[in-house]
């Protein structure tokens, strides 16, 4: 009896609450871009900044040849304030159909095209010095795809690429894109290597790899946008987690073109969840950085901030600073619970136990498909990691699940150093499987389950104690 409150709390600490999706703050000043009288900016498709602060922006405009398969892209440059600088790519071969601008480490331009299937890499004088994939002859039949049937993958040639990202090493990465539906790798002097992916929606499968970007420690992101979730992967192509946004419109949204329309709530996975609010078309990820975090399949607020924090300092301090937080709330739960039983007539504290535990199993159940998000970045900025994961997990604990369990525990068995032993014991291998290797035990074991289990033991709990309420 003494080991069940260890095995319980492991559970309940995966329930968790709703929180609201943050907003962030911008603003759009009037003319910031400053265009010749001659120039005006078409369809932007993508933006990148460079070293200096010059921001890059490519434009679907300046169009030739037919209202249908014509040629419609610019690359502009503009400085730090906004003043335009120059055109860069005129006349190039490979511009047709613009899609991605991305700025490497060494601030080369490089320009995916989705019209001509080809990247292209610009120095810094605006010159081209390298060119993937091919763009089709002139005078060949153009063969429109079908993208109900599955594509012939051919190595070093594209179907409608989208966006570019490089590792630590310099390798290169595309996403190869509205019709490959794959992910292409290339080593840092342009050599093929690799790919991975087919159309699907299996882990490892994409339905329109819109976008992509790799994090410091090599861990490749794809905005599998048709799919409404981001897809992770090492630099092997190993698939290791899906994020999925998935949150309300605010009210009164409304799509900006009438065919925008969302899917259904309940829509099965395999559905088009383009429209989607969350659905990624884009990712950024600030450069020599993996704080980024995106809203996933996170089980619990404890677990959330801790693997959260993991990313961005030492583990130990995270560990540490979530440990004492447990500590005190812990304490203070068994001390409520046993002050419960001494003022309380035993069959009325079996009554409250047996009715919080119902309450929690309700809770557990009804949050199984809950996703969360936590607002820490700030915090760890102004008091450290530790000092943060101790202010994260005390607020996020307060008056939720876990402490109350421990206090129903405590009142219940009346066994205040047991209980208190168990459960800090439980919250502490939690925060440390968080901090270790959450994401590796939610790819074994979703969330979802976890929460339906707890949601199964509380009930039987309830059972239990209410059947000896009435004894």
């Amino acid at each position: 009896m003494k080991l069940f409150p260890f095995v319980m709390l492991a559970a309940s600490v995966c329930a968790l609450a709703q929180t609201n999706v943050p907003e962030i703050p911008f603003d759009s000043p009037v003319d910031y871009f400053q265009l010749p009288d001659n120039v005006n900016l078409g369809e932007v498709t993508a933006v990148a900044v460079n070293s200096k602060g010059h921001v890059f922006i490519l434009s679907r405009s300046n169009p030739k040849g037919n209202v249908f398969g014509g040629l419609a892209t610019q690359l502009f440059e503009f400085d730090e304030s906004g003043r335009y600088v120059r055109e860069i790519g005129q006349g190039v071969y490979g511009f047709a159909y613009g899609h991605g601008v991305r700025i490497d480490k060494d601030d080369n331009i490089w320009v995916v095209d989705k019209g001509s299937n080809m990247v292209m890499k610009f120095n810094q004088a605006g010159h081209i010095m390298m060119v993937l994939g091919r763009k089709e002859e002139p005078t060949d039949e153009h063969v429109y795809p079908d993208r109900t049937k599955a594509s012939v993958h051919v190595d070093g040639m594209f179907n409608q690429p989208t966006d570019i990202a490089w590792d630590s090493n310099g390798n290169i990465f595309i996403s190869d894109g509205y019709v490959n539906s794959r992910v292409a790798k290339y080593d840092n002097t342009g050599s093929w290597v690799k790919s991975w992916g087919k159309r699907g929606y299996a882990p490892g499968e994409f339905n329109l790899p819109h976008n992509i970007a790799i994090d410091s420690q090599n861990r490749v992101y794809v905005a599998d946008r048709a799919n409404g979730r981001m897809q992770v992967f090492d630099t092997d192509g190993k698939f290791l987690k899906e994020i999925i946004i998935n949150v309300p419109a605010p009210p009164g949204a409304k799509p900006m073109l009438g065919y925008q329309q969302p899917p259904a709530a309940n829509a099965p996975v395999g559905s088009i969840f383009t429209y989607r609010p969350g659905a990624p078309a884009a990712i950024c990820i600030p450069p020599g950085k993996s704080d980024v975090i995106f809203v996933g399949e996170i089980p619990d607020k404890t677990m959330f901030a801790s693997l959260l924090l993991a990313t961005r300092g030492k583990p130990l301090q995270v560990w540490v600073g979530a440990a004492l937080a447990f500590v005190v709330h812990v304490t203070i739960a068994v001390t409520v619970g046993v002050a419960l039983f001494e003022v309380a007539p035993h069959r009325v504290v079996e009554v409250v136990v047996a009715s919080a535990f119902f309450v929690g199993a309700v809770v557990a159940w009804r949050e199984a498909g809950v996703d969360g998000v936590a607002k820490i970045e700030a915090e760890q900025r102004r008091h450290g990691t530790a000092a943060t994961a101790f202010i994260v997990v005390f607020v996020a604990e307060w008056g939720d699940l876990t402490q109350l369990l421990t206090a129903n525990l405590a009142a219940r068995y009346h066994a205040a150093l047991w209980v208190g032993i168990g459960s800090v014991a439980a919250l502490w291998s939690v925060a440390g499987l968080a901090v270790v290797g959450g994401s590796s035990l939610l790819r074994v074991v979703k969330a979802s389950t976890l929460r339906r289990v707890m949601a199964l033991t509380l009930t039987l709990l309830a059972l239990s104690t209410g059947w000896a309420a009435l004894r």
